[in-house]
Formats: structure tokens, C-alpha cells, sequence
């Protein structure tokens, strides 16, 4: 028999974290997690059950807990960590809102909690079968091809409109203009920094985000849009990240047409969107990790070589190379949009989290 969710008594589902059977509420989102699943599920050593003092200083809530059906007491998950979850005084279980899990993840990441042991079976697994969030054979096979990164052990817990939205919206947009004249709708919703410098078509601050150049140029931007902007849209919710994209796209247009003063030449590409995107990315979940694939070989002997990399890392080298390709004025690439909708995207985020942590 399903549990039912502590607020809103609703049948709960369950979802795997880390290996971790714990359940969710498809109303509100929370997560229910029994007596030391809430490190687990992080994969992190830290306390995640508090007795005694702990909980006599907590504070009685209405809401009952779903194995026991005693009243939970919300509690300080850590001390100043700002994030207040609902235990049960009886089996120590918790309940975690919407975004709880991931802040608190984020918490003790920066706080320097190690990572919980493995053992020679698990790590065993790990260097055979590589662990991706979306256990999907199209998202291997897609890296497979373009060697692409993967996400690693970053759980999505709700079913991203927004970001679904988004993709729908621009494969669309391409395929009536692949019907329709693929040059003519270039030029009609492309945004031409000569022309919005003149107060004309200034509305491509928006259509441009929405068209692109070929189905290449689509699936480049739509995959990191998809596997980055699940998770922000959790952290945002679904209105304020679909704002949020259009804010990050706009500002983006707008550093290209800073950057590129006076060119007759349209750009088009949701990129810039995207680019804000990861910048938020990157600092929400900066412990999140990306499955890399290189082919390393000589002439007919190649194959592929498998390695994780901190978020960080990556976006961090591929913000660098785009700050020196725009430096270097190499024609081709919106590259001040880039840097434009990471820098708004990473800035917007940061003030989040400043937020979240003064509570």
C-alpha cells in the first residue's frame, strides 16, 4: 500500500536516488525519506536523524507522519544551513519539500562532507556501467555520436513543463521554417544588431531564441537544455524559470549586439537562453557531475574512454574558450551571447542561493 504524502495526503510514488527507494509526492513534490536515507540518497556522510535535545527544541506541525501517523516536528537540518525539514520523533523518517533535498545536498557539499563509501560491487559497476541520471539508450547513443556529456547522479523529481515547453516550441518553429523557407524566416526572426540599433525589429530579442540554423544547431542547444534545465526549473519552479529563460535569452541578444556593433548579419539559436541556463546551473548544483566520452587512438585503433567531471569544470573550461573566441573576434558563433546569458544566468542564481540561505 502506497504511503500518503504528510501535506497533502496524497498517494505517494516511488523514485530511486543513489540506489535509494524513497517516495514522492506527485502533488507537491516532496520526498519522504525513512531513518538515514536522506544522506544516502545524497550520497554524502552527514547526520540526517536528530534525538533528545535536537528534536525537544523542534516545532510541532499538523502534519502526521506517513509510517507512524504521529504528528513531525520541524526541525534546522544543520546549524544555519537555513532548510527546515518535518521529522518523526518515532522512526526518525523526514520530509523534504520541493527543493529541500538538492539545497540540502548543496549544503553539506560546501560544507565539505565526504562522500559516502562504496563497495568493491558498487565500484565495480561504476567503471563498467556508467551511472547516468536519465537511464535512457537514446541520451547513450546520442553521446555515442557526438560525444556530448551525460549527467551523473543529478535525480529530477518532477516532470518539467517549462523545459518541455521549450524544446516543443523550438523544434516546431524549425520545421515550419524548413517548410516555408528556412533563408526567408532566418531573415524575418533572426536579430541583426544594425538593425535593433535603429529601434527596428527589435522583437527578434525574442524570435531569435526560438529559431535556428539546421537540425544540428537545434540538437545542441536542446540537449543541454534538457538535461541542465530540469533540474534548474525544479530549484526555480516552472513559471519562474520559463521567465527566467526569456530574461537570459533577451540579455544575451542584447551582449550580441553589444558585441557585434553594427553587423547587417542575423542570429538566430536558443544558445544564449541556454547559456543562462548553465551559468545557473553551475551554481545551484555545483557538485553535479558530467560523464565525459573521448575516442583516444591512432589512425584505424580507436576507443572510447570514459571519466567523470565536476560541472565546474566543464562549464568553466567552455566559458573560458568562449571569453578568448570573442576576444579573438573568430566569426561564426554568437560568442558574446554566450558569455551574456552564463554571467546573467550565474548572477540570477547566486542572489537565489544568498536567498536561500538567509532564509
Amino acid at each position: 500500500m502506497a504511503r500518503q504524502c504528510p501535506k497533502c495526503k496524497r498517494d505517494m510514488r516511488p523514485l530511486r536516488l543513489e540506489g535509494v527507494a524513497v517516495d514522492l509526492c506527485p502533488a507537491c513534490l516532496g520526498m519522504w525519506f525513512d531513518a538515514g536515507e536522506l544522506s544516502r540518497a545524497s550520497g554524502l556522510k552527514f547526520p540526517d536523524s536528530a534525538t533528545g535535545a535536537a528534536m525537544a527544541a523542534a516545532k510541532r506541525t499538523e502534519h502526521r507522519c506517513p509510517s507512524c501517523a504521529i504528528p513531525l516536528y520541524e526541525r534546522e537540518i544543520d546549524k544555519g544551513a537555513g532548510i527546515f525539514m518535518d521529522q518523526c520523533p518515532n522512526c526518525a523518517g523526514l520530509f523534504a519539500d520541493r527543493d529541500e533535498f538538492s539545497r540540502t545536498r548543496c549544503h553539506f557539499v560546501a560544507k565539505g562532507a565526504a562522500k559516502r563509501p562504496t563497495t568493491p560491487a558498487d565500484r565495480e559497476q561504476r567503471e563498467t556501467v556508467p551511472q547516468v541520471d536519465e537511464d535512457s539508450v537514446f541520451l547513450q547513443l546520442f553521446q555515442y555520436l557526438t560525444s556530448l556529456p551525460i549527467e551523473v547522479d543529478a535525480p529530477q523529481t518532477l516532470f518539467p513543463p517549462a523545459v518541455t515547453f521549450l524544446i516543443l516550441a523550438n523544434v516546431v518553429v524549425l520545421v515550419l521554417a524548413m517548410v516555408g523557407g528556412l533563408e526567408e524566416w532566418i531573415d524575418r526572426l533572426g536579430l541583426v544588431p544594425a538593425k535593433v540599433m535603429h529601434g527596428d525589429q527589435v522583437y527578434t530579442f525574442l524570435t531569435a531564441m526560438f529559431m535556428h540554423g539546421g537540425v544540428l544547431h537545434l540538437l545542441g542547444n536542446m540537449y543541454f537544455l534538457y538535461i541542465t534545465g530540469d533540474n534548474v526549473e525544479e530549484r526555480f519552479g516552472w513559471h519562474w524559470f520559463l521567465a527566467f529563460y526569456l530574461f537570459c535569452g533577451v540579455v544575451a541578444g542584447a551582449a550580441d549586439v553589444v558585441g557585434r556593433m553594427g553587423s547587417t548579419s542575423p542570429a538566430v539559436g536558443a544558445s544564449g537562453a541556454v547559456a543562462g541556463v548553465l551559468g545557473a546551473y553551475v551554481v545551484l548544483f555545483p557538485q553535479n557531475r558530467f560523464l565525459c566520452r573521448w575516442l583516444l587512438g591512432w589512425r584505424y585503433f580507436w576507443r572510447p574512454v570514459y571519466f567523470e567531471m565536476p560541472v565546474y569544470g566543464y562549464l568553466g573550461f567552455w566559458i573560458v574558450f568562449q571569453v578568448i573566441f570573442a576576444l579573438l573576434d573568430v566569426p561564426g558563433i554568437g560568442w558574446w551571447a554566450h558569455i551574456g546569458g552564463f554571467a546573467c544566468g550565474a548572477c540570477i542564481a547566486a542572489y537565489v542561493r544568498l536567498r536561500e540561505k538567509r532564509g
